[in-house]
């Protein structure tokens, strides 16, 4: 008898920055609770290239070939690792420089973040608010459109060239993703700081995937001063034996204050990049869910990173009498004060795609070099202009 197989899901890595848009810089691994899960399903996983591949075993007796031959578990969720491979993949991605440690990305199947036919597990991106200050770099949305700020914001609207960039409508992961890693102890701040301080422990509800059901019994403790913060212990204490939560997210309240964290102590100590879970059960927004009425949907998740953008500096020889131009005069230049030193007015972006309009000329405008050399990604400074800060790529040029 032959097996048959079909794809239950996939996640596919895409970046902006890549020419086709492929992204290759990390590996996504099970963890060993899903390893376990994916043998004890009849599921077989490969990650290949960028793309992570999960099969499962379908029921020979099914002329459709649709419906697995064990059914899955309600319930059960498949978690794996996000690995990353590139230590520069910061340096030309538009998230925060200097991921902390003791966080990572989260990634989900019950985001509920579609574009059109695409479903994206990273969070929603953050809507357009014409009261709010934004920086360069922040991406908001704007209807279907997604924009990238290019100069400090505030009341501007996105569709001012001067403030904002259209970057498409690809779901991009941002911050919103960022979740706190923890071991099997939370260290959570009070505020306002309190003498007497309840903690609360809440998992997944699988009715409403809101986390609001009791994953452990309520804490009060009392203390002779006030405290600003407190430990918050993810295990129970039953018969005088410990019993940790199992792995995942979870929603701690310290009086009344939520945090949103993910339990792993592995992931605490390895340094994970990032975490997805795929859930499977009735609730799991319905384009999202793995099966369709029992039967195999073969979806396609993705995740897509955006491509940072900086500014660029051009720095020439000390005795240099040239200067860096844009033939087409789209991007424009400042020569700073000191030394030979040109930077564009804009953030540009960092892509293996050039721009080939860059180029070197003298006080006549004659052309001595083009096309010149565009942004490096192996290193990554800031730079202030006009009392802003910017992310700022440094190009050094022996003319």
């Amino acid at each position: 008898m032959n097996l048959v197989y079909k794809y239950l899901f996939t996640v596919e890595l895409l970046h902006h920055y890549y020419r086709d848009g492929k992204c290759p810089d990390f590996e996504i691994v099970p963890t060993e609770d899903c390893l376990q899960q994916l043998r004890d399903s009849h599921l077989i996983w490969r990650f290949i290239n960028n793309k992570l591949f999960v099969g499962i075993e379908i029921d020979p007796a099914d002329a459709k070939e649709s419906t697995p031959a064990l059914a899955l578990a309600d319930g059960i969720v498949f978690r794996f690792y996000l690995k990353l491979k590139n230590a520069a993949f910061l340096n030309f991605t538009n998230l925060p420089a200097g991921q902390n440690r003791n966080q990572c990305y989260y990634f989900s199947n019950i985001s509920g973040n579609k574009q059109a036919k695409n479903l994206y597990l990273s969070s929603a991106v953050t809507a357009f608010d014409n009261a709010v200050s934004y920086s360069p770099g922040d991406i908001v949305q704007s209807g279907a459109q997604l924009f990238e700020c290019i100069s400090p914001a505030k009341g501007k609207a996105t569709s001012n060239g001067s403030f904002w960039k259209n970057i498409g409508t690809d779901r991009v992961v941002t911050q919103n993703d960022l979740i706190t890693l923890t071991s099997s102890s939370f260290k959570s701040n009070v505020i306002p700081p309190a003498n007497t301080i309840t903690a609360k422990v809440f998992k997944l509800n699988h009715e409403t995937n809101f986390y609001d059901v009791p994953a452990l019994d309520p804490v009060v403790s009392n203390f002779g001063e006030q405290l600003s913060a407190i430990n918050v212990n993810l295990f129970s204490l039953k018969e005088g034996s410990q019993k940790l939560l199992s792995p995942g997210c979870y929603l701690i309240s310290v009086n009344d204050v939520p945090a949103d964290v993910y339990f792993d102590t592995h992931a605490v100590s390895s340094g994970v990049f990032g975490v997805i879970d795929i859930f499977h059960h009735a609730n799991v927004p319905s384009d999202f869910n793995l099966l369709d009425n029992g039967a195999v949907k073969e979806i396609n998740y993705k995740i897509c990173f955006h491509n940072r953008s900086t500014i660029w500096k051009y720095i020439l020889k000390n005795d240099s009498t040239l200067k860096v131009a844009d033939k087409s005069a789209a991007i424009s230049f400042s020569k700073e004060a000191t030394g030979v030193v040109f930077h564009s007015d804009v953030p540009l972006a960092l892509s293996q795609t050039a721009i080939d309009t860059l180029q070197i000329v003298d006080a006549s405008n004659n052309v001595v070099l083009s096309p010149v050399k565009n942004a490096p990604v192996d290193s990554l400074k800031k730079i202030t202009i006009n009392k802003t800060e910017f992310f700022c790529s440094e190009i050094f040029l022996n003319y």
